[in-house]
């Protein structure tokens, strides 16, 4: 129950260095150990970051 109420409450800062180390190598567990995150909450960082931005071509 008290991992539903949880709300991810991460700083562009921190979004920006969890990307920055995943794509110097850290792993996902390794990244959440250097910040107050857990590993679902680093995995939705890099899935949001990685997937391609939503763009309409007409």
């Amino acid at each position: 129950m008290y991992e539903d109420s949880h709300s991810f409450t991460v700083t562009a800062e921190q979004r920006s260095m969890v990307v920055y180390l995943s794509q110097a190598g850290f792993s996902e567990k390794e990244i959440s150990n250097c910040f107050t995150l857990n590993l679902t909450e680093v995995q939705a960082i890099l899935a949001e970051e990685n997937s391609p931005p939503n763009t309409d071509v007409a």
